[in-house]
């Protein structure tokens, strides 16, 4: 999951191409939707659940002005929305992403 996890954040960062970006929120948000299913992911997942909002999610959420722009951020909160839809996340982490 560290592999997976820096890929991820890599691809997604700002300064990538936003049909790249795209694609990877929405890749993300099919793995996360997914994970429930399997006991192995869902237990990897959460545990990069706080990470994988910190500093892949929420970055990619800042206003940018532009059509390319809002097309991304929705990608992103639809990630965002299966990541919080699966259950991964507890109420602990919530609050270390509060913080």
């Amino acid at each position: 999951m560290p592999t997976i996890y820096a890929i991820f954040r890599d691809t997604t960062a700002n300064d990538k191409d936003p049909e790249l970006r795209m694609s990877m929120f929405t890749l993300l948000g099919r793995l996360l939707r997914e994970a429930p299913v399997s006991s192995e992911a869902s237990s990897q997942f959460s545990l990069f659940s706080v990470d994988i909002i910190k500093e892949i999610i929420l970055p990619n959420l800042e206003w940018r002005a532009g059509r390319t722009a809002g097309t991304v951020r929705c990608a992103t909160i639809s990630a965002l929305w299966a990541l919080l839809k699966s259950q991964l996340l507890s109420v602990d982490q919530l609050k270390q992403v509060q913080e």
